[in-house]
């Protein structure tokens, strides 16, 4: 099996979307770079890496709140 650097991103991208923001508009841009990063590291649409990290950290951030602390 041949070792890819997705492993490594992979945890990455997921530590990168738990930094929550303090406001939704915060969460949304965070998630966002985030999902950015993750569409240029899996060579998908950088529009929707855009979209599904920003949905992703503000539902995260909305669902744990203390996390930010």
């Amino acid at each position: 099996m041949a070792f890819s650097s997705k492993w490594i991103a992979i945890p990455l991208v997921c530590l990168g979307l738990t930094a929550c923001g303090k406001s939704t508009s915060d969460q949304a841009i965070i998630g966002g770079i985030v999902g950015i990063g993750a569409s240029g590291i899996f060579d998908a649409n950088p529009a929707t890496g855009a979209i599904i990290g920003a949905v992703t950290n503000i539902a995260y951030c909305q669902a744990h709140p203390g996390a930010c602390d």
